[in-house]
C-alpha cells in the first residue's frame, strides 16, 4: 500500500542547536607529500579487470551523467539531461528506470540526488519531497518536506533509512539563511523532527557530489578549504580521516568569508593557480584504500592511499582513470565515447599501461553510444 508521510520541519532557536560531528578515537591522519620523488607510479598500481559497455538504444540514451552508485550488482546512474535514474546490471544491460519526471504520485519535478540503503530501498530527493522505490522501480512511499521553513536541500544521504542527512548548501538566499544557517541537517523520520544541524555557513559553497557510498557508511565530501572527511554511519556523523599536505597545506583562514563574487573568484583562482593543495573531492573508500582528487600546481590530481601500509601514489587525472564510484573493493571510472579518440595518445605518454591499453583498444564505440564503465583492481603496494 502506498502512503504519504508529511514532515513539518521546525527549527526553534532553543530547539535544534549546531552540532559538531562525533570524533572517533582512531581518526586517521593521512600525511601526504605531493613533491616526493620516489612515490609508486600510479598507473602501475591499478589494472583493468572488467569493462562494462552500457546498453544503448532509443529508450535509454544518457545525456549528462552526474552520479553513479554500484549496489546489489547494479549500477544506478543519475542523468541530469533527462532527469532520470537509470539501472543497469554489471554487464551493462539496461534493467529499468527509477521513477519518472512529473508532478503525480511517485514522480519528481527534478532529480536532485538519491541514496540506496541496505534494505534495497532507493530514496530519491526532489523538490519538496523524498520518494522511495524498491530497486525494480516500484513506488513504496513519499515523504513531503515542508518548504515553509526554508528547507530546500540539494543532496540527500541515508544509511539506515530512518535518519536523513540533507545538504542545504548555500543555494538559498540571505533570508533563508536566517532560518537555515547551516550546510547540513539531519532529521528523524519517525519523530518527524530535525535532530541536528552541522557546519555553520561562512561563505558560498560550490556545488558538487556531496555523498558517496562505501562499504561501512556514506562519505561526505569536505567543503572547500577543509581537509577533514566525514562519514555517516546509521544516525550519526563522524570525522573519518584528515589529510595533511604539510608545507603545501592551505590555511583555511586565508579564505574569504561571505557570499559575493570575490569568494567565487578566490575559489577559482586557488583551483587553477594555487601553490597549495586545495579542493579535495570525489572521495571514495574501499576496505583497504582511499581515493580522492584535489588541485595542485594548476592540475587536478588523483591519489590512492593504502590503509595498511600508508603508502600512496599520485598522478594527474585523465579521462580513463577518473574514478566515480566503487564496486566492492574495486574502483570504477566512467568514460565518454568521445574520449576513446585520445586512447592511443594517453598510452604513448605512459598514462595507460600496455595491459590496460590492450583491453581498452578492443572496445567498439561511436559518438552516440552510452558511456563505458571501467573497473580497476588496485594492486597491493
Amino acid at each position: 500500500m502506498k502512503f504519504t508521510v508529511f514532515l513539518f520541519i521546525i527549527i526553534m532557536a532553543t530547539g535544534c542547536k549546531n552540532r559538531e560531528p562525533k570524533t572517533h578515537n582512531d581518526i586517521k591522519l593521512l600525511e601526504i607529500n605531493v613533491t616526493q620523488s620516489d612515490l609508486p607510479k600510479f598507473m602501475d598500481q591499478i589494472k583493468v579487470i572488467d569493462i562494462c559497455q552500457l546498453e544503448t538504444n532509443q529508450n535509454i540514451l544518457l545525456g549528462s551523467v552526474r552520479k553513479v552508485t554500484c549496489r546489489f550488482d547494479r549500477y544506478f546512474i543519475q542523468d541530469l539531461q533527462t532527469q532520470s535514474l537509470n539501472v543497469f546490471n554489471l554487464e551493462g544491460k539496461f534493467l529499468t528506470k527509477i521513477g519518472r519526471k512529473g508532478k503525480g504520485p511517485g514522480e519528481f519535478t527534478e532529480l536532485r540526488d538519491f541514496s540506496i540503503t541496505n534494505d534495497s530501498i532507493v530514496h530519491v530527493l526532489t523538490y519538496q519531497k523524498i520518494v522511495k522505490y524498491d530497486i525494480k522501480g516500484k513506488l513504496i512511499d513519499e515523504i513531503k518536506i515542508s518548504h515553509i521553513n526554508h528547507l530546500n536541500p540539494l543532496h540527500l544521504a541515508t544509511d539506515d533509512g530512518k535518519t536523513y542527512f540533507l545538504w542545504q548548501g548555500t543555494f538559498s538566499d540571505d533570508s533563508d539563511r536566517k532560518y537555515m544557517p547551516c550546510l547540513l541537517y539531519s532529521f528523524d523520520l519517525n519523530g518527524k523532527k530535525v535532530k541536528n544541524q552541522y557546519f555553520p555557513i561562512k561563505r558560498t559553497i560550490v556545488d558538487g557530489i556531496q555523498f558517496n557510498n562505501c562499504s561501512n557508511g556514506i562519505i561526505l565530501r569536505p567543503t572547500f578549504g577543509s581537509n577533514t572527511i566525514y562519514k555517516i554511519v546509521g544516525d550519526s556523523l563522524f570525522d573519518s580521516f584528515t589529510v595533511d599536505f604539510g608545507k603545501d597545506q592551505l590555511d583555511e583562514n586565508l579564505l574569504e568569508n561571505g557570499f559575493g563574487n570575490n569568494v567565487i573568484r578566490q575559489y577559482m583562482n586557488l583551483r587553477s593557480n594555487s601553490k597549495y593543495c586545495v579542493g579535495i573531492d570525489n572521495v571514495l573508500e574501499t576496505e583497504k584504500y582511499y581515493y580522492f582528487t584535489f588541485f595542485y600546481d594548476k592540475r587536478m590530481k588523483q591519489l590512492i592511499y593504502s590503509k595498511n601500509t600508508r603508502n600512496y601514489c599520485i598522478d594527474n587525472v585523465n579521462p580513463f582513470t577518473y574514478m566515480i564510484c566503487t564496486n566492492n573493493n574495486q574502483l570504477v571510472s566512467l568514460i565518454e565515447p568521445i574520449n576513446f579518440s585520445m586512447l592511443k595518445e594517453f598510452f604513448s605518454k605512459g598514462k595507460i599501461t600496455e595491459e590496460s591499453y590492450s583491453k581498452l583498444e578492443k572496445i567498439k564505440v561511436d559518438k552516440s553510444s552510452n558511456p563505458i564503465l571501467i573497473v580497476y583492481e588496485i594492486n597491493r603496494f
